[in-house]
């Protein structure tokens, strides 16, 4: 999807989730994982300059495409982003991402009370479970935006 929005001149940008004492939303959470002793709490990985908070190193990103960080879930409350895709008269946003029920769905669904059409990518992001992700899309699909899979985007994207 990148490459294909690439070609057509459209923007691609990759959002990193920061987290420290100052900002993000986990500031208000414990700084340890009851969920396994070993996990790194978020307050240590989602800093500056932890691997953790690197965007994985497989990613195709180029140089014209952008890497914003967030302090949110959703990339409308953590960033800059409205202002920047209103600046370059972008209307039509795709979402992709790791999680479904949480930053991609919240991503996604702020960006359409903005007044963006929103298209969420059904093998473009996932949940914990199977189950979430696919309820988590209608969802999306019922009162947001639309969910397509990554073969009908390119196929719009021609």
């Amino acid at each position: 999807i990148a490459s294909k929005l690439r070609s057509n001149g459209g923007l691609v940008i990759f959002f990193r989730y920061l987290v420290n004492e100052d900002v993000g939303m986990l500031k208000y959470f414990e700084g340890k994982s009851y969920i396994e002793k070993s996990r790194e709490s978020p307050m240590e990985a989602l800093k500056i300059g932890h691997p953790e908070f690197e965007l994985h190193p497989e990613l195709d990103i180029k140089d014209n495409d952008m890497i914003m960080n967030k302090t949110r879930y959703s990339a409308v409350f953590g960033s800059n982003i409205v202002e920047i895709l209103n600046s370059k008269g972008i209307r039509n946003v795709i979402v992709t991402g790791v999680t479904t029920d949480v930053c991609a769905g919240n991503t996604a669904e702020s960006l359409m009370q903005k007044d963006f059409h929103v298209v969420m990518v059904w093998d473009g992001c996932a949940a914990l479970d199977r189950l979430e992700h696919e309820l988590y899309l209608a969802r999306i699909f019922g009162l947001y935006g639309d969910v397509m899979i990554t073969e009908e985007v390119l196929t719009r994207l021609k």
